[in-house]
């Protein structure tokens, strides 16, 4: 029983604290505060290499690459590209050749003109977004030399 009585005077001595606390402070004021914040509109882009592997001229050579956008939800935004070279593959060093090709959004039969998506109006959803852009290097071009052609596109995101 004595460690009951112990436990029972310790637990009316914090009572005590707690009064004697709450009595030194009657009164009482409050206020509020704004706690906000503010969400901007962002956006990012990302592509994968697009390779058209080996050219010969006899024979259309066609191919795909990703492009990845992401935009914070309800943001609208286009996607444009440019060659750095005029949509030619242009040889290395002393080589003056090129390969035309033209970048579409689907079936190669339309050419992008530096549009990835036509009459583009898309909402980012903030989640990443997936397009493809199909390529297509048109047989007969025959003057091209052995060598390695690339060029530079560059895809932009405007929101």
């Amino acid at each position: 029983m004595r460690f009951s009585s112990t436990v029972r005077s310790a637990a009316l001595a914090v009572a005590a604290v707690f009064v004697l606390a709450t009595a030194a402070y009657a009164s009482t004021a409050t206020t509020t505060m704004t706690v906000a914040s503010a969400v901007a509109s962002n956006c990012s882009i990302a592509a994968a290499p697009l390779s058209f592997g080996t050219y010969n001229g006899t024979a259309d050579v066609h191919a795909s690459a990703a492009v990845t956008a992401n935009c914070t939800s309800t943001t609208q935004y286009g996607i444009t590209l440019s060659s750095a070279n005029s949509y030619k593959l242009n040889g290395t060093g002393s080589n003056t050749t090129y390969l035309n090709y033209v970048l579409t959004q689907s079936d190669y039969s339309t050419s992008l003109a530096g549009v990835l998506v036509a009459a583009l109006a898309a909402t980012g959803t903030g989640a990443n977004q997936s397009y493809t852009v199909y390529g297509k290097i048109a047989s007969g071009q025959t003057t091209a030399q052995p060598d390695t052609y690339s060029d530079t596109v560059t895809l932009t995101v405007t929101y």
